[in-house]
This record gives C-alpha cells, structure tokens and sequence, in this order.
C-alpha cells in the first residue's frame, strides 16, 4: 500500500497495484495481505478489483482511491509535509545560529557608556 503513496507523490494520479502471488512466503502472508487491503477498501483508500473466472476469489489489482484516506489508514505523513517540516526546522536553526553568532561576541563587551 506504500507503493501506491509512493507512485502517488511521483505523480501518478490514480496508481494501480498488482499483488506478487509468487512473492508471498505462504497462504497465510496472501491472506494477511488481503485483509489488510480489505480494511483499507473500507476506510475509502483504495477500490480493489477481483479476478475472472476461477481466479475471482484473487485481487487481480488495487487502485487508489483517496490518497489522504490512505496515509491516515498507514499512519503516514505526504512527503510534501514531512520536506516543508525539515525546511521550517532548518530554517529556524539557521537563524537561532545566526543569532547565536551575533549575541556571544555582544555578550562579551563592556558597556563603555556605563563604565562596566
């Protein structure tokens, strides 16, 4: 499911999924698997699509649906947010430095005008 968030925030506007049967360690990783898409489908993140014939009990693909269903049902933050958070932090750290600089030289000096 964070591949279609990944493939999301590339760009792709509605990315489609296709689970790796072959990949699965056993029947019981496919039916983990499953149910979890199956709460997200329920939560309004994706919209999952059954196979044909005698593969209709199979996900034959997974679309997302709503990406800001999707990183609240993973618990995960839009990239965009997590670069403007790391840009905010730098920024305010380039400028307490800044600061920094020029208070500790200040600190330093004696008031000339007082006698200190």
């Amino acid at each position: 499911m964070s591949d279609l968030l990944n493939r999301y925030e590339a760009g792709t506007a509605s990315p489609v999924g296709y689970p790796d049967y072959p990949g699965f360690a056993d029947v019981l990783a496919i039916d983990k698997f499953a149910r979890e898409l199956r709460e997200a489908e329920a939560a309004g993140a994706v919209r999952i699509a059954t196979g044909k014939g005698r593969n209709g009990d199979q996900i034959a693909h997974v679309r997302l649906e709503a990406a800001a269903r999707m990183y609240a049902f993973l618990a995960r933050r839009p990239i965009a947010e997590l670069v403007d958070d790391v840009i905010e932090v730098w920024t305010i750290e380039r400028f307490l430095g800044v600061l920094s600089v020029t208070v500790k030289p200040w600190r330093g000096r004696k008031d000339r005008s007082s006698g200190y």
